[in-house]
């Protein structure tokens, strides 16, 4: 029997060919396999590959190692560059390679992180074409990024889970046996293939010892079984060319080769031939590939069990003298070397130095661990001091990049009064401002400036562009752009052809004119930044990729959303071809924050949340708490006020983000969800009494939600009839979009009668009164900006508060806040244009016009469906049964809490009348008392 041979996995194997018709018809496709260990994981992957050839799917196949998880792109060594270092190409090469074909990766429980970041970045990005990626690994061990990432593809991905092989389904693999043996192998096996195969072959006398010693074999570690044991048993039991052929291959792994092995263990190569054959013969090695490689991790570890500690630094010790005399790729010299190496030994530190610094960018969690290693084993010696030096500025790069902050910082801190304190403190302020520590970042630069000896030109426009930077996230406009503008000055005056500072220069420049509310000013410098980046080749951008976030920022605010979504479109191609960039995070934050402005609420979480990993991953707690800000508003929407609510609490008590600017959209973001959730009185204490900047866009958004809020502070009354103002804004009696709350609104109806004639005044200093007059003054506030502004986005939002609070007030124009909804449409905003819209038919309805408001709540629920904001699509009154003129009348006076005799005499109608008409209202509205109409009208 083929011990190969594949039993009692008929269902999966039947997924396994959906997966490839799908492929095979032009669809990305997904297949993720997990199982324990010894499950068939790998037999399954081969499986899929004799099925994706035959389908026509060219197979690349790839194998994470336990002991090689310092290796970059391990699992991937067949398939990228001798050098996968090299910028960009793994990705772009990687990329091009699976176009049209298929990816298999075993084991990536066990990948190290370049590699993961790889593949996640594959899955959320495919190649073109038809394609499939696999990925197997055990049980309980996927790969959290991995795991997101096959999220995204539900609908294409295929999750085959192997479970332990019944008696039955076990049948096939033992052959005829012996009854007592195959009793005995069943017992022992647990189901699990691997272990039934080794199982098999061993003697009844060493299978009865076996299972003699373990008292649970159902429940042995994997790495413990009597199988494992009784392989590692008789390895131990082989001569000793054998045993230092199988302890060789245990320690170098899926790169080992004959002559490596020959080389290192001192045999010739006919002894290593023989010992390979034995080893095979007794199924602990397969031979029948180029390199010789256990049958399974789990019998590789357990022969690396045997093989004692300086036996295998000694094997790591020879393999990088053999790799680096037959110039092997530097990664895996540099693994060897780092499990090998003596203090002292230059030659060593001298590798993987350079190696760290060469995979600082591609892979640093690997690069720190070599530069680590490089400064360990360094003479320390006065001759060295620059050369340390050298290497720990790129260990605190590496640790920068591989998300361990602080580590980098306290790395730096050493730097600072040695030979190379300058870049020290250079990148001290990256660390910095990653950190959201934006004084102590600001306090280098300044430093750093007021020394101008030693540096040029050209180095003084970095620090200027680095300080306006800086300048940007503290709000501090007047210093952002003063920094900016003499670096424009000095590119001017003859630093050469800079075009990526320049446009660095030119961005942060409009960005600090924004904060500053100097709009003008903000779109004559945005217009030159647009026109330097457009100018700008691929190549040259790449150094300054990081410009393009703030530059859609400025663009998004200015209402330049085509030109946003351009250069985002850009952006988003060249990192597919990068993979992952220290900008990433940034551009995330952006990419969502300009779906959420044109309504794509489920692209913009899912890239909030994405920006929110990047982050996490670099180890920057400011720019995740960036990507939550994103996040709260298109939760608000779609998910509604607790869950926006439980994640604004949770950023709040994290004092985040730190960034002035920042800080300011969170508040209003957090105080919009105040509103939502009912609470004006806590989106007023969010947005304080403190000054703002007076020309901002934000501004208007402040005092926006403060009218909001200040019209829903009302004195309480029992109830309002159906049209009446129950509610302000989308949601009768539930939302009214930024800014309302989803709470039955406290304000009597302040309308009565089919006509809309006034109730009567309250007296001075009523709540109400005092409550409106504060709304409207926030009113006035938020026009007056939104028209210096000449923003359509603002414009709209200062029409749209006025409608509501008149709206609040009893009165309203419906077809002022469709003025507004049209100038939303204008802006690209659709979820704010359907808000106006729900507003709009809140005040035909209470107008007495049912077939208008029904159109334009029908027009803004098709706005929030099309958005993907479903919470807000609740919020939307159902359609009522239709209700006479009379009968609304009199339901609006009911809400008021007349009594029957008092709606007659107000009506000129008989009490009966005034009854038979309620009587008709409780059929249509299923009510059985004005307790319960009114209970009823608090719902719509």
């Amino acid at each position: 029997m083929n011990p190969r041979t594949l039993v009692g996995r008929a269902a999966q194997v039947r997924m396994l060919r959906e997966a490839l018709t799908r492929a095979a018809g032009g669809a990305f496709t997904i297949v993720e396999i997990s199982g324990e260990a010894g499950m068939g994981k790998t037999r399954m992957l081969s499986v899929l590959a004799d099925l994706a050839t035959s389908a026509g799917l060219p197979v690349h196949s790839g194998r994470a190692t336990e002991f090689e998880q310092g290796v970059p792109y391990g699992c991937l060594t067949d398939l990228l560059p001798s050098n996968p270092a090299t910028p960009g190409g793994c990705y772009a090469g990687l990329r091009s390679l699976l176009s049209g074909a298929a990816l298999l990766l075993d084991d990536l429980h066990w990948a190290d992180s370049a590699s993961l970041e790889l593949v996640e970045h594959l899955i959320r990005k495919p190649p073109p074409g038809p394609n499939l990626i696999a990925v197997a690994f055990r049980s309980g061990q996927a790969q959290p990024g991995v795991s997101a990432a096959i999220g995204r593809h539900a609908g294409a991905a295929a999750r085959i889970v192997l479970p332990p092989l019944t008696e039955n389904e076990a049948g096939p693999l033992l052959g005829d046996l012996p009854a007592g043996h195959r009793a005995m192998v069943v017992a022992a096996g647990a189901g699990n293939p691997l272990y039934l195969h080794t199982l098999r072959e061993l003697s009844s006398r060493t299978l009865s010892a076996l299972t003699a010693s373990s008292a649970d074999l159902d429940r042995a570690a994997p790495g413990a079984h009597p199988a494992l044991a009784g392989l590692a048993a008789e390895v131990a039991a082989r001569p000793a060319p054998v045993r230092r052929v199988a302890e060789a291959t245990a320690v170098i792994g899926g790169h080992v080769t004959l002559d490596l092995l020959t080389d290192v263990t001192g045999l010739t190569s006919t002894q290593v031939g023989a010992a390979i054959d034995d080893l095979h013969r007794i199924r602990v090695i397969d031979a029948d590939g180029p390199r010789p490689g256990f049958r399974h991790p789990l019998i590789r570890a357990a022969v690396l069990e045997l093989t004692g500690p300086a036996r295998r630094t000694e094997i790591h010790a020879g393999a990088a003298r053999h790799l680096r005399r037959r110039h092997g790729p530097r990664h895996l010299i540099a693994h060897h070397y780092e499990r090998s190496a003596q203090s002292g030994d230059e030659e060593a530190a001298e590798i993987l130095a350079g190696a760290g610094v060469a995979y600082a960018h591609r892979a640093p969690a690997q690069a720190a661990r070599w530069l680590g290693a490089a400064l360990r084993v360094m003479p320390d010696h006065e001759e060295y001091a620059e050369k340390r030096a050298f290497v720990a500025l790129w260990h605190a790069r590496a640790l920068c990049r591989s998300g361990r902050l602080l580590e980098s910082r306290a790395t730096l801190d050493g730097l600072r009064q040695g030979p190379l304190r300058r870049q020290a403190e250079m990148f001290s302020v990256v660390v910095a401002r990653q950190l959201g520590d934006f004084a102590e970042a600001a306090a280098l630069l300044e430093r750093r400036l007021d020394n101008q000896g030693g540096f040029d030109a050209g180095t003084e426009v970095k620090l200027r562009i680095e300080l306006a930077t800086i300048e940007v996230f503290r709000e501090d406009a007047a210093a952002a752009t003063d920094h900016a503008g003499q670096a424009l000055k000095l590119l001017a005056d003859g630093c050469g052809h800079r075009p990526g500072l320049t446009a660095s220069a030119q961005v942060l420049h409009a960005l600090g004119s924004i904060y500053g509310g100097d709009l003008p000013s903000a779109r004559r410098g945005l217009t030159a930044a647009a026109r330097t980046v457009d100018a700008v080749g691929d190549g040259d951008l790449r150094a300054e990729v990081e410009i393009v976030a703030p530059l859609v920022l400025a663009e998004i605010w200015l209402g330049r959303l085509s030109e946003a979504e351009r250069h985002l479109h850009r952006v988003r191609r060249m990192l597919e071809l990068l993979g992952p960039h220290h900008a990433f995070p940034y551009l995330l934050i952006f990419d969502a924050a300009w779906n959420v402005r044109t309504g794509q609420l489920t692209t913009a979480l899912t890239m909030a949340e994405d920006a929110a990993e990047a982050a996490r991953r670099i180890g920057s707690p400011e720019l995740e708490a960036m990507a939550e800000v994103v996040r709260l508003r298109p939760l608000l929407w779609t998910a509604g006020p607790a869950a926006a609510s439980e994640a604004a609490t949770r950023l709040a008590h994290r004092d985040r983000p730190r960034s002035a600017a920042w800080s300011r959209m969170a508040r209003l973001s957090h105080a919009q969800i105040r509103l939502f959730a009912g609470d004006p009185a806590g989106c007023l204490t969010l947005l304080g009494q403190d000054e703002w900047p007076a020309h901002q866009p934000l501004t208007v958004a402040r005092h926006a939600f403060r009218a909001l809020a200040h019209a829903r502070i009302r004195a309480p009354a029992r109830a309002a009839g159906p049209g009446s103002a129950r509610a302000a804004g989308p949601g009768s009696a539930r939302a009214a979009g930024p800014g309302s709350a989803r709470v039955s609104d406290p304000a009597p109806a302040r309308m009565a009668g089919r006509g809309g004639a006034r109730a009567p005044a309250r007296a001075e200093g009523d709540p109400a009164i005092s409550g409106l007059a504060a709304a409207w003054a926030e009113v006035h506030r938020a026009e007056a900006v939104a028209i210096v502004s000449g923003l359509d986005y603002e414009i709209a939002l200062a029409g749209y508060i006025r409608g509501y609070v008149a709206f609040r007030a009893g009165s309203g124009q419906p077809g002022a806040i469709l003025a507004a909804a049209e100038r939303f449409a204008s802006a690209r905003a659709p979820v704010e244009q359907a808000i106006c819209l729900h507003l709009a038919g809140n005040v035909h309805q209470r107008a007495g016009h049912p077939a208008k408001a029904g159109r334009a709540h029908d027009a803004a629920r098709a706005g929030y469906a099309a958005a993907g904001a479903d919470w807000l699509g609740t919020t939307l009154p159902e359609p009522a049964p239709g209700l006479t003129v009379r009968e609304r009348e009199i339901v609006e006076l009911v809400a008021e809490g007349l009594s029957n005799k008092e709606i007659a005499g107000r009506l000129f109608l008989s009490a009966r009348t005034v009854e038979s008409h309620l009587r008709r209202v409780f059929i249509k509205l299923d009510v059985r008392s004005r307790t319960g109409l009114i209970r009823r009208l608090d719902q719509a």
